[in-house]
């Protein structure tokens, strides 16, 4: 939770110019390796939105883990469903829940 605050926080300091020297720079070349930046969308400010999606994917995935029955709900992450239809968790981010996927819409 804190770490998507954070990264916002960031972007908004970039983008009110309080972080004058991040403005043109690029992002380094592990980053780009790492998140498969494309040509194009290679700026710090790129990255911090690479880094703030991830870290909103862990939110998800830790409220999540949290709103199961531990000893007795199976991995929603790795579940199969019978309608892939219908939102469901997965690794990616087309579904992302900010308070998680409660266990009512999972089991």
């Amino acid at each position: 939770e804190e770490a998507v605050l954070t990264y916002t926080r960031e972007l908004a300091d970039l983008e009110a110019g309080r972080l004058p020297k991040w403005e043109k720079l690029a992002a380094p070349d592990i980053a780009v390796k790492y998140w498969k930046m494309p040509e194009g969308h290679r700026t710090m400010r790129d990255l911090l939105l690479y880094i703030r999606a991830d870290e909103a994917k862990h939110r998800e995935v830790n409220h999540t883990l949290g709103n199961l029955d531990q000893k007795n709900d199976p991995n929603p992450y790795v579940s199969k469903y019978k309608d892939d239809s219908q939102p469901h968790p997965t690794k990616g981010i087309e579904y992302l829940r900010p308070t998680g996927w409660n266990r009512e819409d999972v089991i």
